[in-house]
């Protein structure tokens, strides 16, 4: 990702190259993540796969139910780097996925930050979200 300025707003890519701006003035980029590409599909199929169909967050509080969504713990707008990275996706269930992000703006719950933040300590990474709105 480019980061532009003071390294507080990031360079965000979107569709129809306008000039884009943040509240602070800075222009806006987002690297949309193509999900309909052939290495998506792959990458999800494996993810699927390794966590058995079984939604993890489920799992964590011992029920079982079924998974079908994978789920970008660093969001994949914020952090192109993390896209394919098996241990920043994990599988979830509707209800579940639905609780990790607001389904409108796209930005990161309470739920999906805690998420983040676990996965940050344990893989010993820095992290911090950028403070951007979604571009479509």
């Amino acid at each position: 990702m480019c980061y532009i300025g003071n390294g507080q707003v990031p360079t965000i890519k979107h569709l129809s190259r306008e000039p884009r701006h943040s509240p602070a003035g800075a222009p806006l980029i987002i690297d949309m993540m193509d999900y309909q590409s052939k290495q998506w599909d792959a990458m999800r199929r494996h993810i699927l796969h390794r966590d058995k169909y079984q939604c993890q967050l489920c799992r964590r509080y011992g029920k079982i139910r079924s998974g079908n969504h994978v789920h970008h713990i660093f969001p994949a707008e914020h952090y192109e780097e993390y896209q394919y990275k098996t241990w920043n996706l994990i599988t979830l269930c509707q209800s579940c996925h639905n609780r990790m992000h607001d389904r409108d703006t796209h930005e990161l719950s309470t739920a999906g930050y805690n998420l983040l933040r676990r996965t940050a300590r344990a893989h010993g990474i820095s992290y911090g979200i950028p403070n951007t709105t979604r571009v479509v």
